[in-house]
Order: C-alpha cells, then structure tokens, then sequence
C-alpha cells in the first residue's frame, strides 16, 4: 500500500540578476564601478580639456535563484499485514 509523505521542496531557475551599475566615459573608454574614481576621472578628463561626460550602464550576472516552491510525495509502498489474529485474553490454566 502507498503511503504518502508530502515535503515541500523549493523551485530554482536561472535567472539575469541585477548586481549594480557601471559609469562609461566615451571620450577615452574608462569604466568604473566606483563612485569617487568616477568624480576624479571626471575631472581628469575636463583638465584635459575634455567635457568630462559619463553614462551608467546596468551589470547583470545569471545566478541560480529560488523562485518559489512545490509539494512533491516522498512516500513509497509499504506492506501491511491484515486478516485475523488470536488474542488469548484469560489467564493460563494449571491443573
């Protein structure tokens, strides 16, 4: 006979995770992800005679993540013995 045993086990999937952003200078190529290197860099570029402009771009990286869950049966069969059983419920008797 099946005897059930429901767990509750989670549900993963891949996913693009956003993990932060990125500054871009055009003018030169630079990327950093640090705010103060991007204020210094810049400046670097406009004492360069540069305008100094700059654009964010978004940083994703694929991560296993947990999207919910799902209940599975962890049972399995078991036997179990049916029919009659003697039960002796007087005394023994001596003679």
């Amino acid at each position: 006979m099946w005897v059930p045993n429901w767990v509750e086990e989670p549900v993963y999937e891949t996913k693009k995770v956003y993990v932060g952003e990125r500054v871009i200078f055009p003018e030169d190529g630079y990327t950093t992800t640090d705010p103060d290197d991007e204020f210094n860099h810049s400046i670097e570029l406009m004492k360069k005679g540069y305008v100094g402009n700059y654009h964010y771009e978004s940083i994703y990286e694929t991560q296993t993540v947990q999207t919910g869950t799902k209940k599975v049966d962890k049972g399995g069969y078991q036997t179990k013995v049916t029919g009659k059983k003697w039960v002796v419920d007087v005394p023994g008797h001596w003679e």
